[in-house]
């Protein structure tokens, strides 16, 4: 009869609104999106439902996981730039979105994170310490940069400030060897050995110090008596009593007699 079949298909039609709200409720629990975008057109389609309460959480969560699966890709495609405002402003998406702190790809991106603030402070610590006369200073920041885990140049290869800081540590080592090198040439008091050591000064931009004075001063004074003795010599060779006079006076006013 017609009430039978009427009746059969009420009953159908609750039978199948009851499926879908269980397929609903077993994507909304398992979090699945295939599963969720599923359950919602097979909903949507069999019209009348608009209304139902499973399928407005249904929607919100599709939504909610898909603004997710776009801040996962977002966060790797950060961690391969790797800029540290593009893998925090990722990050803080990821957050704001509900990614899991559990997702590997957002612990990728924090370990990230951590490792650049970490690289730019120990950048800046370098960078301080390019004009620095200090030569502890800078070889225990070169030296933490190397104990960092990994170390600073393997993963910036390139870095400016850590070049800086070895060429000042290697710049001030050269210098303490010339100083070192200025101070026994001029006390041995050889000209070609003051001159050697203050060509090495030169080349190396060795600033003003007391080492350079002294051995200026040194080396000046040699030349000059150099000059006096050269003078006598040709007196000498000339036999110009007068000049012979001149250049003994002058020897002896440097006290150079006897040498």
């Amino acid at each position: 009869s017609d009430a039978y079949k009427q009746a059969e298909a009420v009953k159908k039609r609750l039978d199948e609104e009851v499926a879908a709200r269980a397929a609903i409720e077993t994507a909304l629990t398992a979090r699945n999106y295939d599963a969720l975008s599923a359950a919602i057109d097979r909903m949507v389609s069999m019209g009348g439902m608009d209304d139902e309460p499973l399928l407005a959480q249904g929607q919100a969560l599709k939504e909610e996981l898909e603004a997710q699966a776009e801040a996962t890709k977002s966060l790797v495609a950060a961690v391969e730039a790797r800029t540290i405002d593009g893998v925090s402003a990722a990050i803080a998406h990821a957050v704001k979105v509900g990614l899991g702190g559990d997702v590997p790809e957002l612990v990728a991106a924090q370990a990230v994170e951590a490792r650049m603030r970490a690289e730019a402070a120990m950048e800046a610590s370098l960078a301080a310490l390019e004009s620095t006369e200090d030569v502890s200073a800078l070889e225990g920041a070169l030296g933490e940069a190397g104990a960092m885990d990994p170390p600073l140049l393997a993963t910036l290869p390139d870095s400016a400030p850590f070049a800086a800081a070895q060429r000042r540590l290697d710049q001030l080592k050269t210098w303490a060897e010339i100083r070192a090198e200025l101070a026994s040439a001029k006390k041995a008091g050889g000209l070609s050995a003051l001159a050697s050591a203050l060509s090495h000064a030169a080349d190396s931009g060795l600033p003003e110090c007391k080492e350079l004075a002294e051995a200026k001063k040194k080396m000046d004074k040699m030349g000059e008596q150099a000059k006096i003795l050269n003078a006598l010599s040709d007196a000498v060779r000339g036999g110009d009593i007068a000049a012979i006079e001149a250049a003994l006076t002058a020897a002896e006013a440097k006290k150079l007699g006897g040498e």
